[in-house]
């Protein structure tokens, strides 16, 4: 966000500075210059806010996923740390796995375009849930088929969005719930949820090894 603030205060101190000239000298191109930068400043204001929004629905994701610790092992894959195809956030709970992925559609999303956008992050959800099941086969970790999820950080789902193709749409305050409903029946007891966790990590380390993603899951 620094970077952000740095921008605006410097293009208000070059855009301040161009009106002085236009008031002074009156040249017709100070001023044409003058109204691009404050173009420039509404399009980096737009920027830092969806950043910070995206940022803050991300710190709310985190606290729903750590609220549901010790039961349920999280690996945060967010903003690069995993290899390519990983989902942002896999949990390991009792009952099975999910697979989350994260998309910060604005609320102001054309209606014709939120759907296909959303389709989009379905298949996200889906692809990364296949990559769970896959890098734990070739791991040699038999895993319940992991759940897909999409967590939407900056609009609210929208009713008959929520459960469609067999992944699930949320807000990050009901993803806690919905994660829990993966405490039970228990098909995981605590040591094969560590194993699980553990064997996927390596996994994933060896892929970010070998170029197709970065390490560092947290």
């Amino acid at each position: 966000m620094t970077r952000y603030w740095i921008a605006m205060a410097l293009l208000a101190l070059a855009v301040g500075g161009l009106f002085q000239a236009v008031a002074r000298y009156q040249i017709p191109l100070l001023k044409m210059a003058g109204m691009i930068g404050l173009l420039l400043m509404g399009v980096v204001g737009n920027l830092a806010l969806s950043h910070q929004q995206t940022d803050r629905g991300r710190r709310r994701v985190e606290a729903a996923l750590k609220a549901l610790e010790p039961d349920f092992i999280i690996t945060d894959w967010a903003e690069g740390r995993g290899p390519a195809g990983a989902p942002e956030y896999l949990v390991v709970g009792p009952g099975g796995l999910a697979a989350v992925v994260l998309d910060p559609m604005p609320q102001s999303t054309w209606r014709r375009r939120a759907p296909k956008r959303l389709a989009a992050a379905r298949d996200r959800a889906r692809a990364a849930a296949e990559w769970v099941a896959a890098t734990g086969a070739a791991a040699g970790v038999s895993v319940p088929p992991p759940l897909p999820v999409v967590v939407l950080t900056r609009r609210l789902v929208q009713p008959g969005e929520e459960d469609q193709g067999g992944v699930l749409v949320l807000n990050p305050e009901h993803l806690g719930d919905r994660l829990r409903q993966l405490a039970g029946p228990e098909r995981l007891d605590p040591r094969e949820r560590v194993r699980i966790t553990r064997r996927l990590r390596q996994a994933a380390d060896r892929q970010a090894a070998a170029g197709k993603g970065r390490p560092g899951a947290r």
